[in-house]
């Protein structure tokens, strides 16, 4: 049996006037499981639209314990360079063009090329190959 922390922390985040809570799971997966344990779920991988979501996110995965990157719900598997939440469909920035890339991501690195995108340990944006295994940040609307 595959056991795996979860832990949720209760956010009053307004998110395009919805509060949202975010959970955070240890177990490691592709981005394209953990996009399909969000659903599973009744959630999506965590979108971040804001200074205040990011915050909050990394508020979650400090209070789990996490370390390292954890998958969030953006691509641009689709069209190179073209990020979107994938979950919400909507571009990456959409709202207030907030986005919080590393210096010099995304940079689509690799041999297979970096499509999704993670929140790493200093709690910035990188893009990664989607195989890779990482944990994941759900979101869940709560009105």
């Amino acid at each position: 049996m595959n056991a795996s922390l979860l832990v949720f922390v209760i956010l009053g985040v307004t998110v395009a006037n919805a509060v949202v809570r975010y959970s955070v799971h240890s177990t490691t997966v592709s981005f394209f499981k953990a996009l399909t344990e969000c659903s599973s779920k009744g959630g999506y991988l965590a979108m971040i639209q804001s200074k205040d979501e990011n915050d909050e996110v990394k508020k979650a995965i400090k209070k789990a314990g996490g370390t390292g990157a954890h998958w969030l719900g953006g691509t641009d598997n689709g069209i190179e360079g073209a990020w979107i939440w994938i979950s919400r469909n909507k571009p990456v920035g959409s709202l207030d063009g907030y986005t919080n890339f590393n210096s010099g991501e995304p940079n689509n690195a690799g041999s297979n090329g970096e499509n999704c995108l993670s929140i790493d340990s200093n709690f910035v944006w990188n893009d990664l190959p989607c195989d890779l295994t990482l944990p994941y940040v759900c979101e869940y609307d709560l009105l």
